[in-house]
């Protein structure tokens, strides 16, 4: 009085899958939680945006431009964009350029 059962390979397969998705999820949960060490930190951004010199007076950084163009006898368009970075208003702008004549540049 044996009956036998016959299973497709298909089905065959499903149930092996099954029985090895449950040996994996019993082996799961009996393993101890492990703590995962904690992502370390970047660098702040404050410590990226300080220059590495102390920031200088738009005084100091027009004489250093002063200083430049005359011993380069010129300056080009990029040594000029400390001008826009400082936001110098006309009056100022032209008294820096009658000086740079001045001395030469």
């Amino acid at each position: 009085m044996t009956d036998q059962i016959n299973y497709t390979e298909k089905e065959l397969e499903a149930m092996a899958n099954k029985l090895l998705e449950e040996a994996s999820m019993a082996e799961i949960s009996e393993q101890k939680e492990v703590e995962l060490p904690k992502p370390r930190k970047k660098a702040s951004r404050k410590k990226e945006a300080e220059p590495a010199e102390p920031q200088k007076t738009p005084e100091e950084r027009l004489s250093e431009l002063m200083e430049k163009g005359k011993k380069k006898g010129s300056l080009n368009t990029k040594d000029l964009e400390v001008l826009e970075e400082l936001g110098l208003d006309n009056e100022a702008m032209d008294k820096f350029y009658e000086a740079l004549e001045a001395a030469g540049v």
